[in-house]
């Protein structure tokens, strides 16, 4: 699992051997990002091909299912 962000937190170190093995900082460089995904299923803000992303949705689902998710990153048993 990756995680990706265009602009890089302050509190966290990418030189971090853990770190730079799960977070991608891409800024706006979509061919870096389009090297991990591909464009053909981003939304065109991230130099995609599908529509902008329905971010209320994304966070209504990301609040709904906050246990589960929580438990699957963490490793947790279910």
């Amino acid at each position: 699992m990756y995680l990706l962000f265009s602009t890089p937190d302050r509190d966290l170190d990418p030189d971090l051997p853990i770190i730079s093995s799960i977070i991608h900082f891409h800024g706006s460089n979509w061919s870096l990002l389009h090297k991990y995904i591909g464009p053909e299923i981003l939304p065109k803000e991230y130099g995609g091909h599908l529509s902008d992303l329905d971010y209320s949705r994304l966070n209504d689902y990301l609040y709904n299912n906050e246990q589960t998710l929580t438990e699957y990153l963490m490793g947790l048993p279910k």
